[in-house]
């Protein structure tokens, strides 16, 4: 085959490969437990559940209100160990889904 000057090389195409999937961030489990520790629901914000974090945050602060206002009528202080629960709940799922996200299955 002979080139003219005017007619460009002919280049090799390289075959179209879909951009490699970006595997999701490391998440630590430890520093998830911590903040929920300090903040019921923020662990589960560090692991981009937001939506969940709030309403652990949200339930949270409603079952701690609820149950001082029952507190005058008794009743409250059977309420007193729900948010504890749902605080140490939060914990654990904050540490498992964060665990759940460096295995790279979905939380």
């Amino acid at each position: 085959m002979i080139l003219m000057a005017d007619e460009p090389a002919a280049q090799p195409v390289a075959p179209a490969v879909a951009p490699a999937a970006q595997p999701a961030q490391r998440k630590s489990p430890v520093l998830a437990v911590v903040l929920s520790f300090f903040i019921c629901g923020l662990g589960q914000i560090y692991n981009g559940q937001v939506m969940k974090g709030l309403m652990f945050l949200l339930l949270y602060i409603l079952l701690w209100v609820v149950a001082g206002f029952l507190v005058i009528a008794v009743v409250g202080f059977c309420l007193f160990p729900l948010p504890i629960l749902l605080w140490l709940y939060g914990l654990y799922d904050a540490y498992t889904v964060a665990e759940k996200i460096n295995r790279g299955e979905s939380p």
